[in-house]
């Protein structure tokens, strides 16, 4: 699309926060959060327009919908209940965004949560990372620093309250292996940059910053991930005629509401202990066929 072309939402734009290297890839990954407001609506018409305007030869959509059942499951679903709901939001959001997704003007494929952990080498990844969680306690401080901080955070809005902080922890910790080992299979052998509206995982920078004799070869993807962090800007026009729009409607119902026996309105005059334990979770697809014993690190 030219850079002078007509924009899919006058509302937001999106600008880079950090990860100045994406303008090198060919390749743009969308990872999706279902569920979240800055990956709908306006900020995802924006976030299209900017794949559109940044030269991009390729665009894959990641949709992390399945991903989402450990949150599910620590706000008080059953297990089969939180994978059946995370997988229904997973299609709903593909439908209700589907007319957005069309205006990419690029090769576009969408991956579902599910095609990622059902591949042949997930599990082998997944147990490494998971090895490598007890063995090494730089990684293990990492990852445990980003389950713990998204639990306050959750806690902090008033979910997980039917759960106690321990499982929460555990199940935040089993989410992000399950999130690392993915980025892994996705980073292996592509010329992609991720692209998400948030700060990275401080357990991935942890791979970022090895040496690359230092990273297992099985982990190489997550060495060279390129990670990109964008936010939404509003628009001035945008915002000045909402206020237009919204002072007009002020005034009239002003008007229509005021009487000479009223005041005037406006205007008139008169860290738990923490080990994965894949036991609870596993139990679809591929990924959650086999059984691990917990213990303590």
């Amino acid at each position: 699309m030219p850079q002078n072309a007509t924009r899919l939402t006058d509302q937001y734009s999106v600008r880079v926060k950090n990860g100045a290297g994406w303008r090198r890839f060919s390749r743009c990954r969308l990872m999706i959060s279902v569920g979240q407001p800055y990956h709908e609506s306006g900020k995802f018409a924006a976030l299209v327009d900017w794949v559109n305007r940044n030269g991009f030869c390729e665009c894959e959509i990641s949709v992390n919908d399945t991903l989402q059942r450990y949150n599910l499951i620590a706000r008080g679903e059953g297990l089969d209940q939180a994978y059946e709901a995370a997988e229904k939001e997973g299609r709903e959001w593909v439908k209700r965004n589907m007319s957005k997704i069309s205006m990419i003007n690029i090769t576009t494929k969408i991956i579902r949560w599910d095609d990622i952990i059902n591949r042949s080498d997930y599990v082998r990844i997944n147990d490494l990372l998971t090895d490598m969680f007890y063995s090494d306690k730089g990684f293990n401080d990492c990852v445990t620093y980003d389950a713990t901080s998204y639990v306050f955070r959750q806690i902090d809005k008033g979910n997980f309250q039917n759960c106690s902080r321990s499982i929460a922890v555990r199940l935040s910790t089993q989410y992000i292996l399950e999130e690392l080992s993915a980025f892994c299979l996705l980073s292996m052998n592509s010329d992609t940059v991720d692209i998400y509206p948030g700060s990275n995982l401080r357990s991935a920078e942890y791979f970022n910053e090895m040496r690359e004799d230092q990273c297992p070869p099985a982990l190489i993807g997550l060495k060279n991930r390129c990670f990109t962090r964008i936010d939404f800007a509003r628009l001035a026009t945008y915002a000045h005629e909402k206020v237009r729009v919204e002072n007009s409607k002020t005034s009239d119902d002003a008007i229509a509401n005021y009487s000479p026996a009223s005041p005037a309105p406006s205007g008139m005059t008169s860290n738990p202990d923490i080990c994965p334990n894949n036991d609870v979770l596993y139990g679809h697809r591929q990924a959650h066929h086999r059984m691990r014993d917990a213990h303590p690190h």
